[in-house]
């Protein structure tokens, strides 16, 4: 590779920006076997060349935190089937339905739905630490928590 030793996610997002750029097509990208970092930094690239180029990207994944993180929009499928589709926090609103059916929901919202369990009122539908954070402390008075 030009200039320096490249991981495999360097590599795959080099390929992907340059045939994105010359064509302006849609690509899938894979990246299942790349560590953490590589696969955030990966992610990070991915997120920009969209900010940047105001293009749609589709992300497929099992990982609910990832696509927490990641998407605007999210699209569930099951068998081959449309289960449901809306928002981070419309789809994500619907936990139980998405743990029925054998899906995950990201950490976040276990633990607001656990927690809601319990008796404390948090909305089911958080997606983000920060979002559950806030709500905590909107509960405790504004308080940190």
């Amino acid at each position: 590779a030009p200039g320096g030793n490249y991981d495999a996610g360097q590599l795959l997002l080099t390929e992907v920006l340059t045939r994105a750029a010359e064509d302006d097509c849609g690509y899938a990208v894979w990246w299942g076997r790349l560590d953490p970092a590589g696969r955030e930094n990966l992610m990070a690239n991915i997120r920009d060349f969209h900010r940047n180029r105001r293009t749609t990207v589709i992300l497929v994944s099992h990982s609910m935190d990832e696509i927490a993180r990641n998407a605007d929009r999210i699209l569930v499928m099951k068998s081959a089937r449309i289960l449901m589709s809306g928002t981070p926090s419309e789809v994500f609103a619907r936990g139980e339905e998405l743990l029925s059916a054998g899906l995950d929901v990201p950490q976040v919202t276990r633990i607001a739905m656990a927690l809601r369990e319990k008796g404390v009122p948090v909305d089911p539908a958080v997606y983000t630490a920060e979002e559950l954070e806030a709500q905590l402390q909107a509960l405790r008075g504004g308080a940190p928590c």
